[in-house]
């Protein structure tokens, strides 16, 4: 698929950086669910992938939307993760996602790995 407002050249300066990730969850009532924070390299930048990052410590592959104006630098210092109290150093980038819940979430599916 050919998208013109995909910026390649923005796409391909993202690859190898170090990403925070936060999820907010949320049902279908828009109730609050739960947060979940992630982090990993970035690995592919695409339009029909979006952003795939490879989480660590798992090495899970882990696509996010191609809105690249979402993923902003990150400003240097140490991030702790609220759910786990893992703390990451001066990652390179960031981005937050409220993720809906879907019609499957009832069967076992989760958003994040």
């Amino acid at each position: 698929m050919n998208n013109p407002h995909f910026d390649t050249e923005r796409a391909a300066a993202m690859i190898g950086k170090h990403i925070i990730i936060g999820l907010e969850l949320h049902d279908r009532q828009d109730n609050h669910i739960d947060n979940i924070q992630l982090h990993g390299h970035i690995v592919r930048v695409n339009a029909e992938e979006g952003v795939v990052v490879r989480l660590v410590p798992s090495g899970v592959e882990y696509a996010m939307p191609a809105v690249l104006s979402a993923y902003e630098p990150a400003e240097a210092g140490d991030y702790e993760f609220q759910s786990t109290g893992e703390i990451v150093s001066n990652p390179d980038l960031m981005a937050s996602w409220v993720v809906y819940e879907p019609e499957d979430w009832g069967d076992g599916a989760d958003p994040a790995p």
